[in-house]
C-alpha cells in the first residue's frame, strides 16, 4: 500500500489515507488526477459511511473479519462508465451491502466463526453496467438477497430488481431520490454537528 500511494504521489499517513489507497487500487486507479475523482466521491459520504467502508478496507482477516468483495473492481469499472450512476452512489451501495453482511454472517453457521468471508458481487458488476434509474440503483439492496453457496456469500439482485432494469426516471422516482439524499444530507449534519465538526458549529445553527 505505501509503494502504490508513493506511486500516485497522495497521502498515507492516515487510517483513512491507506482505506483510499486500498480503494484506489480496486478503481485500477492510475494517475493523480483519478484519484481527485475518487477522493471527491469518498468526501461525498456522510462521517458514518466513511467509517465503516474504512473499517471494512482496513479489516486484516486475523483481529477483524475480513469480507472480500470478488468482482468489486467490476463494479467501480462499470459504475463510473454508467454515466447515470458514477462512482459516488455505488460507495453509498457498497455500504448497504456492509451493513447487510454482518447479520447475514451471524445468522449462519457457515459464516459465524470465519474471519475471512468472500461475497461473490458478479451480479451487481452486471446491474450497474446497465440500470438506468438512480433511485432503483441506490435502493437496490432491499430487494437483493444474500445466500450461502458453499463456504461463501452470493449476492443476488433477483427480480426485483432486474425487472426494473430499463425504468426510466420520472418525476415519482426523481423526487423519491431527492427525499432521500435530503435524508442522508440532514443524517450527515446531525452526525457532524454531535462531533463539533464540519462547516458550521453548533452555535452558528442556532443563531
Amino acid at each position: 500500500l505505501v509503494a502504490r500511494a508513493d506511486a500516485l504521489e497522495i497521502p498515507r499517513e492516515t487510517a483513512e489515507d491507506f482505506a483510499l489507497v486500498r480503494l484506489a487500487c480496486l478503481a485500477r486507479v492510475q494517475d493523480p488526477k483519478s484519484y481527485v475523482h475518487l477522493r471527491s466521491a469518498w468526501d461525498g459520504l456522510g462521517i458514518r459511511e466513511r467509517d465503516l467502508l474504512m473499517d471494512h478496507f482496513l479489516a486484516d482477516g486475523m483481529d477483524q473479519r475480513a469480507y472480500v468483495l470478488e468482482f468489486l473492481p467490476a463494479c467501480v469499472q462499470n459504475a463510473q462508465q454508467n454515466k447515470v450512476i458514477g462512482l459516488s452512489l455505488l460507495l453509498e451501495v457498497l455500504v448497504d451491502i456492509i451493513c447487510n453482511l454482518h447479520p447475514a454472517v451471524a445468522s449462519s453457521p457457515a459464516g459465524e466463526d470465519a474471519k475471512i468471508v468472500p461475497c461473490n458481487l458478479s451480479d451487481l458488476a452486471e446491474f450497474v453496467q446497465v440500470v438506468k434509474n438512480r433511485f432503483i440503483f441506490r435502493t437496490c439492496i432491499s430487494r437483493a438477497r444474500l445466500r450461502w453457496l458453499g463456504d461463501r456469500l452470493t449476492l443476488e439482485m433477483t427480480g426485483g430488481n432486474w425487472a426494473r432494469l430499463n425504468e426510466a426516471d420520472s418525476d415519482t422516482t426523481a423526487l423519491a431520490n431527492t427525499i432521500k439524499e435530503i435524508s442522508d444530507r440532514q443524517r450527515e449534519l446531525e452526525s457532524r454537528l454531535h462531533r463539533n465538526e464540519g462547516p458550521y458549529k453548533l452555535q452558528r445553527v442556532i443563531c
